[in-house]
Formats: C-alpha cells, structure tokens, sequence
C-alpha cells in the first residue's frame, strides 16, 4: 500500500503541514497522545505528537495532529504500544483504509468513508520523543 498524498492534501491544514516541513508528513515515528471514540457517529480521533527535521531546517519542527475518521467500519486497535513506525493511507472504494505499524509490530487498521488531518499545536513542547 502506497500513501496517497491526495487524502492529506483534501484536509484543511495540508498546506500548512506543506510549508512547515516542505512536504506532507510520514508520521513515522510519531506517538498517539489520545485516542478518541464515538460508537454512536463511528468517529474515531487520534491526537498524534510528531517530530521531524526537514531538509536544511536547523531545527526539528513538532506538531500536533489530529486525526479524525469519519464513519469507521473496522478498527483494528492493538493497545499495545503508542509509537508509529509507518502510516499510510490509501483510497478505497467505499473511503479510506489507514494502516499504521506499531513499535510493538502489530497494525492499527482503521477503514473509513473518509479523515481529515488538522493542526493542533506547533512547538517545542509537543514533540513525539
């Protein structure tokens, strides 16, 4: 599975997320803060912490992100760890599937009709590490 840019550049703050790191981010190694579900709507939020360092940046930049999937029909949620090696999306026909290996090896798997990705938080005081 490939990640499709296109599902991050639909979501409000791509271009924000675009001009801070000077691409849209991997969330490799990122940390889920907070996991949030409604069984009533089948909305499922993570609120995940991410830190990278973007090419010829002299520092790291640290975000935080909210991840909202909209009427999820399958949640694969290993509780196990909270660190994300890999996260990819990719259109579906009924939506979005989102993968995300965790540290621990084992997948979260969220299918969705779709998601939005908003800024939350810019700083030093975010950061995933």
């Amino acid at each position: 599975m490939v990640c499709d840019d296109a599902v991050w550049r639909e979501s409000a703050d791509a271009e924000v997320l675009q001009s801070l790191f000077g691409y849209l981010p991997t969330l490799h190694d990122a940390r889920i803060r907070a996991i949030e579900i409604d069984w009533k709507t089948r909305l499922v939020t993570l609120v995940v912490d991410y830190t990278d360092l973007p090419d010829g940046a002299a520092r790291e930049i640290d975000v935080r992100l909210r991840i909202q999937f909209f009427e999820v029909d399958r949640l694969d949620l290993p509780l196990e760890s909270t660190d994300l090696l890999d996260f990819k999306v990719e259109r579906t026909r009924n939506g979005t599937e989102t993968r995300a290996l965790l540290s621990g090896g084992d997948w979260l798997v969220i299918h969705s009709s779709g998601l939005e990705i908003s800024l939350e938080r810019v700083g030093p005081e975010v950061g995933a590490t």
